[in-house]
């Protein structure tokens, strides 16, 4: 692996991991609210949410952006993918978890 791959993997795995921490961070936050029979304000939910989207416009206009030279767009790519999939992931092994 070149240089380029080696900062695309980083990148990717910094940018990956922190959005993957803000999505379980929420889903923590809904859990909790759920078990004490209330629901999450609308204000709260609109902020999260609005904050992720941000973020995820933020990663896409980076990938855009940076040239291929200096950043390898396929690890980049592949790294978001998994860092992104992790909370998808974490609350469908909670929700089957809860099933059986």
């Amino acid at each position: 692996m070149d240089q380029a791959a080696w900062l695309g993997l980083a990148v990717g795995s910094i940018i990956g991991g922190a959005y993957a921490w803000f999505q379980l961070r929420s889903l923590y936050r809904t859990d909790k609210s759920r078990d004490k029979e209330s629901t999450p304000g609308l204000s709260g939910q609109m902020a999260g949410a609005g904050a992720r989207l941000l973020f995820l416009a933020t990663v896409l206009v980076l990938l855009v952006m940076v040239p291929g030279e200096k950043i390898d767009k396929g690890w980049l790519t592949g790294s978001l993918a998994v860092f992104y999939g992790v909370p998808l992931m974490w609350r469908l092994k909670k929700m089957f978890a809860h099933k059986q």
